[in-house]
Order: structure tokens, then C-alpha cells, then sequence
């Protein structure tokens, strides 16, 4: 499966040993802008026509640019324009809840966007997921176990989004799920992939094929 980013996401355990630079602590924070959707500091956004200081002011471009690039990318990677666009469900995205975060990145990223009419509410935890950081499991299996797909998906082509890509076990049991209910699961889309060193591009359009679980991070 393809999966399209447009940051790398240095992680904080390889910036233990190997400080970021500027322009990855830039990407750093519009990750987390985007993924959490409240103002907390100034930081620079990297476009292609030039930079563009993020203030509490302009906040609100963050995630809808986030939303131009999932649109750019079904554009410029001629991917079926009728695809839904599915959120891999955030910790507090349990059956039988409302909305949740992750829901809500998206809604805000598409919002008076083509393809804001796309987004399909179709997968949630049956439970609640305990963090990796509180010693939660996080293997593909596991999460498979606990995804509830909830619509019709025979014979829809689904693109999953996410806000971070780290070890890609939750896009890939996502993917698993809903392959298992007849969908045709395009590609994924994220905002940041989690990265150990400086080969991958703080921001730019990119992509990965990821067909199993990557690697956690070990200190050399």
C-alpha cells in the first residue's frame, strides 16, 4: 500500500542523540498543529510558493492545507475521485461516540473542499486503546482485532488518512478490516511520517509502499 506524506516527522527519541535542525523542528510543530488543531507557538509552514509564519491569527490554515494536499494528491496521483476518505480512528474514536478527533481533523481539513462530501465515518475502536507510551499494544493484529467497520464497503474504493505514520500497524489493520468487508483500499494519506534521521524531506510531497509493520526506533 502507498502511503503519501508531506512531512518527516523527526521522532523525540532519535532528537535525544541527533538535535533537530530548523526546518524539521518546523514540520515538527505543523504535525502536531494539525494532528492536535489548538494554536500553542509560532512556527514556520514550508509551501512551495515560500514559507508562512503560523501565528494564532492564521492558525486555521494548517489544517486546511492539510485538506489541499489530500485533494492534490487524489489529483495528481489520478486516484478514483469517488474514494472515500476514511480517518484511521484517534484513542477516543470508540463505537458508539459521536465524534473524535481524529474525525474532526478532517472534517476541518475538507471543510469547503471538493472533496469534503468524501469523508465516511465507517471505522471505530471496540474499545478503548490503550496508549503505546502507557505500555498499550500496538501490533496490527491487536488493533485488527478491536476495529469495528461499521458501513457497506463491498465494492467502494477507500482512502485511509491519519495524522502520523509511525509503525504503521493501525493503517495497515485498518486496511485489513476493510479489504475483509469487499473494499478496494487505494492508498493512505498522512500529514507526518515519523522518521530516525535526515535522509527524508522536513516537507514536500513523498511517499513509502508499506506492506508490514516498520521498525521502532533502537538507538545505535
Amino acid at each position: 500500500m502507498k502511503i503519501h506524506f508531506v512531512c518527516g516527522y523527526y521522532s523525540d527519541l532519535a532528537h535525544e542523540l541527533r538535535k533537530r535542525t530548523e526546518p524539521y523542528w518546523d514540520a515538527y510543530f505543523y504535525v502536531w498543529a494539525v494532528k492536535v488543531g489548538k494554536f500553542h507557538r509560532k512556527f514556520l509552514a514550508h509551501k512551495r510558493s515560500g514559507k508562512v509564519v503560523i501565528t494564532e491569527v492564521n492558525f486555521e490554515l494548517v489544517r486546511r492545507w492539510f485538506g489541499d494536499f489530500i485533494s492534490h494528491t487524489i489529483r495528481i496521483e489520478n486516484l478514483p475521485s469517488d474514494s472515500l476518505l476514511v480517518p484511521i480512528p484517534s484513542k477516543d474514536g470508540i463505537v458508539g461516540v459521536e465524534d473524535y478527533r481524529a474525525l474532526n481533523m478532517l472534517k476541518e481539513a475538507l471543510r469547503d473542499n471538493d472533496f469534503e462530501e468524501n469523508i465516511s465515518d465507517t471505522i471505530r475502536w471496540s474499545e478503548k486503546i490503550q496508549p503505546a507510551h502507557a505500555g498499550g499494544d500496538r501490533s496490527r493484529q491487536y488493533l485488527l482485532e478491536r476495529i469495528v467497520v461499521g458501513d457497506d464497503l463491498k465494492g467502494k474504493n477507500v482512502i485511509l488518512v491519519d495524522d502520523i505514520l509511525s509503525t504503521g500497524s493501525s493503517m495497515l489493520a485498518a486496511r485489513d478490516a476493510c479489504e475483509a468487508m469487499g473494499a478496494t483500499v487505494v492508498c493512505g494519506i498522512v500529514c507526518g511520517k515519523t522518521i530516525y534521521d535526515f535522509e527524508t524531506k522536513p516537507f514536500g510531497l513523498q511517499s513509502i509502499e508499506l506492506d508490514k509493520e516498520l521498525s521502532d526506533y533502537k538507538a545505535e
